[in-house]
């Protein structure tokens, strides 16, 4: 699921593998990391 949400966030973005890590680490990707960041 999580790799899905990130797909969809950003697929034109390949070069975030931090991110897409961190991400899947906290299992929270979309709303709650977006919310976090901005």
């Amino acid at each position: 699921v999580e790799t899905s949400a990130t797909k969809t966030l950003y697929p034109s973005q390949p070069r975030l593998p931090k991110k897409r890590k961190v991400c899947v680490s906290f299992g929270y990707c979309g709303a709650g990391y977006f919310g976090l960041q901005r």
